[in-house]
């Protein structure tokens, strides 16, 4: 995921809600779960 402190949490969040209107697969994220709970 990067940066714990960049965009790339935020990135991984909008990506997750928006995978099944964009026909994306799912998809694992390994990183700090805090900075993605964070977002």
């Amino acid at each position: 995921m990067g940066d714990p402190a960049g965009i790339g949490p935020e990135i991984l969040a909008k990506a997750w809600m928006k995978r099944k209107d964009a026909r994306l697969p799912a998809f694992f994220a390994t990183g700090d779960a805090r900075a993605i709970a964070a977002v």
